[in-house]
């Protein structure tokens, strides 16, 4: 995204939770991780109340948690389609 002038943020990391609840939880441990390792806070981020996409925003980046319907609805790799792309395995 940084070669893109038009753009929100720097990065976008994209992931995916397969309920609401497991993408609360994923956005809760990449809040932690980040403060934990990095003594980053947010300066902000949206979306618990229904947990279907959540965002979080450290300024130069944003990271988008989604269940799957959501991340197809908004289909934000289409959108920025003109970005690098890099995909990292799922761990499971």
């Amino acid at each position: 995204m940084s070669s893109i002038e038009s753009a929100a943020a720097s990065h976008f990391i994209i992931a995916e939770g397969t309920s609401s609840m497991q993408v609360a939880a994923i956005a809760d441990s990449v809040r932690e991780f980040v403060q934990e390792n990095g003594a980053v806070k947010p300066y902000n981020y949206d979306g618990y109340t229904n947990s279907e996409w959540i965002v979080i925003d450290y300024g130069d980046t944003l990271v988008h948690v989604f269940v799957p319907q959501a991340r197809t609805r908004y289909n934000l790799e289409e959108l920025w389609s003109d970005a690098v792309i890099t995909e990292i395995p799922n761990l499971d």
